[in-house]
């Protein structure tokens, strides 16, 4: 919900005495939910859970602090894709019962019209930023809910929080208390299921559950805020991340974290995760070369989350049924019996056939009418792959990058990542769909590209016009001739880039940082 300082002080958030940007460090003060008065740059009310003062100039009169810090929060990277989504998601503010309109108003309607929308039985809510990502996310995990839920944003990048600077803990914490607030006042009931696909990495004073802080800090609240929603009813899902290490608040006990499943071995009925899937993922859910309503997704957890949250709302509706599955993950299942694809918990199969998931699960095979080319048809390309395989260099993964306010690239620069095997005579070639792929963000710049199969990593030998190329999204096709025979049956393959900030600069001199994207392969 975006406010302003003449409409702020009715929501959640409130604004109080102008402090600059990027304000740091920034004290926070946590009170009785209660307690009146007092000021602060942003207000944060949070329900029956409590009132956050944060940039406090005046404390609460009479009122004893709940929990206080002071401290410069990590900042979660401003996630970024190729493409505009097409579809506007609703926001928190504009879903369940509206005030009615004025008198004025009401005399021009008509006499049958409500005046309040009807109510909301149950909805998703989705932290994420306003972009397409949240826009694309949202999307995803209302339509994989269907009738049985609404979805709605409630945007991290809130300009009535930028006077806290980059996005951080306390924009989580304030979305978070924003739909704490929605329930505890009544407005909305408490969301079936809430979905975070974003994240960032993990600290060692980040609180793995709300009953273990190792110290008091807005992560700590975070989690504590999650408990409570978890408490009152919601199921919290949140992406696990995309390079080998869960992010928070994945890592939170209360919170169900979704990582990518291996989509090559899925369609061949194996179920395992992708190799970029962190192994404490609790869900292995397709995430990439995904098609949208005809929009390329960028590949990444994000989308496996807001699968898993909107698929979940059926299955949270009957607990009878939940009680009675198995251990293991959230995994995707071909119920042979209904002909649909159901959602599984390990081996337990749930009794429901969820037609978005059919319909995506049969784009990943082309069987499917949504359609997601660009009509990038030039130019097409090929630069071998060396078939001796090396080691990477033990680079810290892009989720460390040095500007942590700095944006990720998700699956730039191939999205959606396919790849088919063309087999002539004794000749097996690879080749790599790039005709959906958009440039990367400003500022980052790839070095060199691996193709990683199973645990080994061979390099692709690319002239400095074929990088630049791949970079700005300029290359329909990438053929890696020969590279046939270092695919194994059942492959799990991903496209491993080596990126940097200085486009002139040696890996040898500056940091470089690794990302990848898992490819689904077709044969031919």
């Amino acid at each position: 919900m975006r406010l302003n300082p003449s409409t702020a002080l009715a929501g959640a958030l409130c604004l109080g005495a102008a402090v600059p940007a990027n304000a740091s460090p920034i004290d926070w003060h946590l009170y009785d939910a209660s307690c009146a008065g007092g000021a602060a740059a942003v207000q944060i009310a949070c329900g029956n859970y409590g009132r956050f003062l944060v940039l406090q100039s005046q404390a609460p009169p009479g009122c004893s602090v709940v929990a206080s810090g002071v401290e410069d929060p990590p900042a979660y990277p401003h996630v970024l894709t190729g493409h505009a989504f097409p579809i506007r998601a609703p926001r928190l503010s504009e879903i369940g019962p509206q005030p009615a309109p004025a008198p004025h108003a009401r005399m021009a309607a008509s006499a049958s019209a409500s005046a309040t929308t009807p109510p909301i039985d149950s909805w998703i809510a989705v932290v994420d930023f306003d972009s397409a990502h949240g826009e694309s996310t949202t999307w995803l995990a209302g339509q994989m809910a269907g009738a049985a839920a609404t979805a709605a944003l409630a945007p991290l990048d809130d300009s009535g929080l930028d006077v806290l600077g980059p996005v951080g803990d306390f924009h989580v914490l304030a979305k978070l208390c924003e739909i704490v607030q929605s329930a505890d006042g009544g407005s909305l009931p408490v969301p079936t299921a809430v979905n975070m696909s974003f994240g960032r990495p993990a600290r060692e004073t980040d609180p793995l559950s709300s009953t273990a802080c190792p110290e008091q800090n807005a992560a700590c609240q975070v989690a504590s805020v999650v408990h409570y929603l978890k408490t009152r009813g919601a199921t919290l899902v949140a992406a696990a991340g995309n390079r080998g290490k869960l992010l928070f608040p994945a890592v939170i006990d209360d919170v169900i974290a979704s990582g990518m499943l291996d989509q090559t071995a899925f369609l061949e009925g194996l179920t395992r995760p992708a190799w970029e899937t962190p192994s404490g993922a609790e869900g292995w859910i397709p995430g990439y070369a995904l098609c949208l309503d005809s929009w390329p997704a960028p590949a990444g957890s994000s989308y496996s989350s807001a699968m898993l949250a909107g698929w979940l709302v059926k299955v949270l509706g009957h607990p009878d049924v939940l009680r009675q599955l198995g251990d293991g993950p959230w995994v995707p299942a071909w119920s042979t019996a209904r002909g649909c694809y159901v959602l599984a918990k390990g081996k337990s199969l749930t009794p429901w056939c969820n037609a978005t998931a059919t319909a995506l699960f049969a784009g990943l095979t082309g069987a499917s009418a949504d359609d997601c080319s660009r009509g990038l048809t030039e130019p097409n390309d090929s630069a071998p792959a060396d078939g001796r395989a090396i080691p990477p260099d033990p680079l810290p993964s892009l989720d460390a990058w040095g500007d942590p306010t700095h944006p990720a690239p998700e699956s730039d620069p191939c999205v959606p990542c396919e790849g088919t095997l063309l087999t002539s005579g004794s000749s097996s070639d690879l080749q790599i769909d790039l005709s959906q792929s958009g440039p990367l963000p400003s500022g980052i710049h790839l070095d060199s590209v691996s193709l990683r199969v199973g645990p080994s990593f061979y390099p692709i030998s690319m002239s400095p016009s074929q990088l630049q190329g791949l970079e700005v999204g300029g290359l329909a096709t990438l053929l890696l001739p020969g590279a046939g025979p270092l695919i194994p049956p059942i492959p799990s393959i991903s496209l491993w880039y080596r990126l940097k900030a200085n486009a002139g600069a040696s890996c040898g001199t500056t940091a470089c940082y690794w990302s990848s994207t898992p490819v689904l392969l077709e044969s031919k």
